[in-house]
């Protein structure tokens, strides 16, 4: 489908999302204090949850095997039997955003104005593309699933909806020769995949931009045919393999903790070429992410057994948050 999106426009507008407040957890967790009785342990046969994290922290973990560039860092905190993971900056990542230039801030900004460009806030409205482009903004869907023997609750950014089915919305580079076609579907299509699978979301709009930062036109990609689409390449990912290793990287974690979160905190780094290794941490360190306020309010209860009034101000960021199971 033929466009012409100017992707730059409205750059110097932007209302742009303070990096330097590291968040981790604190909105599901939030999400999850509203909905404690979903995780209610006696009202399954087994623990409601083993894993709690964010969808980009399990992607990471799943494009592991095929990944040859990119390190990652996790902390993990143990606490009632469930494990929290968080992601944090490693010292690579520190360096890449230090010496960040000019133009790649800006292409950073090119996949807000794109999704403000295809959605609109209501149904056969039009968009509104004259305001600022704010990415403090997000709709979170939580999923609760199993991988194997091990139950998962995440939460995942969902970009828009047409009323029946969640869409995923992207931008890349248009493809000039087969080696730039070669590269997408082995770089950027495997982590389209598994971001898209693991949220449920059954197709992605792309818009292909030329250097600029033009859209020229869109193209769908159905999820389920992407691991097809890909295949015709050398040495193609194999999904299989990416769910093998985070079932693995997952009981390696269960198996390596024995204290829980006010006791230590472990630390799992990776980097490409290299095996998994882990050390722990004092519970005060750094990668302490678990708040006061999550644990204290999850362990009040009334005698009646009804949850206790929670805190306003902790909760008010969980409103725009769903749940898939």
């Amino acid at each position: 489908m033929p466009v012409s999106l100017n992707l730059r426009d409205g750059y110097k507008k932007l209302i742009e999302r303070d990096e330097s407040i590291k968040e981790r957890l604190d909105d599901l967790l939030r999400w999850m204090l509203l909905h404690k009785d979903m995780f209610n342990e006696k009202s399954h046969e087994r623990s409601a949850m083993d894993f709690v994290c964010w969808r980009g922290l399990l992607t990471k973990i799943l494009c592991t095997p095929y990944e040859n560039r990119e390190d990652w860092k996790i902390a993990a905190a143990r606490y009632k039997g469930c494990i929290y993971l968080c992601e944090y900056d490693t010292q690579q990542k520190i360096e890449n955003k230090r010496h960040e230039g000019v133009l790649q801030k800006e292409m950073s900004y090119w996949g807000f104005k794109f999704e403000q460009y295809v959605t609109t806030n209501v149904k056969d409205g039009h968009p509104d593309t004259d305001k600022p482009v704010n990415n403090n903004e997000a709709f979170v869907s939580v999923v609760r699933t199993h991988l194997n023997n091990h139950s998962l609750v995440f939460g995942g950014e969902v970009d828009c909806s047409d009323g029946d089915e969640y869409i995923e919305l992207k931008t890349s580079r248009i493809m000039n020769d087969p080696k730039h076609i070669i590269n997408f579907k082995r770089f950027k299509m495997i982590k389209w995949w598994i971001q898209s699978f693991l949220i449920g979301i059954s197709k992605i709009i792309c818009g292909f931009r030329d250097d600029d930062g033009i859209v020229k036109y869109l193209k769908t990609f159905k999820t389920n045919e992407i691991p097809t689409y890909c295949k015709d390449i050398r040495d193609c990912w194999k999904g299989t393999v990416c769910f093998n290793f985070c079932d693995e990287f997952l009981k390696f974690v269960r198996n390596s903790i024995e204290l829980d979160y006010d006791k230590g905190i472990y630390v799992y780094e990776w980097m490409p070429h290299h095996s998994v290794s882990y050390k722990v941490m004092e519970p005060d360190s750094e990668y302490a992410f678990l708040p006061e306020w999550y644990t204290t309010q999850f362990e009040c209860n009334r005698v009646d057994g009804a949850s206790p009034p929670l805190c306003t101000d902790v909760l008010s960021k969980a409103d725009h948050m769903s749940t898939r199971q």
